[in-house]
C-alpha cells in the first residue's frame, strides 16, 4: 500500500483530470474518479462550509493554479515520522504532527488545531485537516530531532519527514492545499 501526496488545488484532486506517473519505468499513479465541474463545485463549496466555523478567519486557497508536486511514500515509510512524533512527545511537544491521520488536507492557512471533519466527496467518511504551515514547523521540529539522536537507523524517517516538510512548505508558499490520500 502507498500514500499519495499532492500539492493541487483541491478542484483539479476532486475532478480526477490528472495524471500521476511515478518512477522511472513511467507506471501511473493512483487515479481520482472523473467528477463534472458541476459536481466538483458543489462538493468543494460543501468543504468550505464545513470549515467555516471551525477556522477563523476563513482559510483562503488558491484554486485556479497548477498542480504543482506529486509524491509518493511507502505507507511504512509515510507513517515513520507520525509514529516517532508519537513517540517523543514526552520530549518534543509536536502536536499537529502526532495527530494526523490519513486522508489529509493541508490548507494554506494559520490555525493551530486538527481536526477531523466528514468528507464531503465521500459522506462515510472522514477527512483530516491542518494547516499546512503548523504541520511544516512540527516536521521541522522533528527533522532536528532526529539529526540529534545521530542513530543511522532513524536517517529514512529523517528523510520522508524532509520530503513531507518540502510538500507543506511548497503548499504553503504557493496557497494550494497539500492533500494526502492511501
Amino acid at each position: 500500500m502507498s500514500v499519495a501526496v499532492y500539492v493541487m488545488p483541491i478542484s483539479t484532486w476532486l475532478s480526477g483530470r490528472f495524471r500521476t506517473v511515478w518512477g522511472p519505468d513511467g507506471a501511473a499513479g493512483p487515479q481520482a474518479p472523473t467528477r463534472s465541474p458541476e459536481e466538483v463545485h458543489r462538493i468543494l463549496k460543501r468543504f468550505r462550509e464545513s470549515l467555516d466555523p471551525l477556522v477563523v478567519p476563513r482559510a483562503e486557497w488558491d484554486e485556479e493554479g497548477p498542480a504543482r508536486s506529486a509524491t509518493i511514500f511507502s505507507l511504512e515509510g509515510f507513517a515513520r515520522p507520525v509514529e516517532l512524533a508519537q513517540r517523543w512527545s514526552y520530549r518534543l511537544k509536536l502536536p499537529r504532527l502526532g495527530a494526523l491521520e490519513p486522508p489529509q488536507i493541508w490548507l494554506p492557512a494559520e490555525f493551530d488545531p486538527v481536526f477531523r471533519i466528514e468528507a464531503p466527496w465521500k459522506p462515510e467518511s472522514e477527512v483530516t485537516v491542518a494547516s499546512s504551515g503548523a504541520v511544516r514547523d512540527d516536521l521541522l521540529r522533528l527533522e532536528q530531532a532526529i539529526r540529534s539522536e545521530d542513530r543511522p537507523e532513524l536517517e529514512e524517517a529523517e528523510k520522508v519527514a524532509q520530503r513531507l516538510r518540502e510538500s507543506a512548505e511548497l503548499g504553503f508558499h504557493t496557497r494550494t492545499p497539500v492533500i494526502v490520500e492511501l
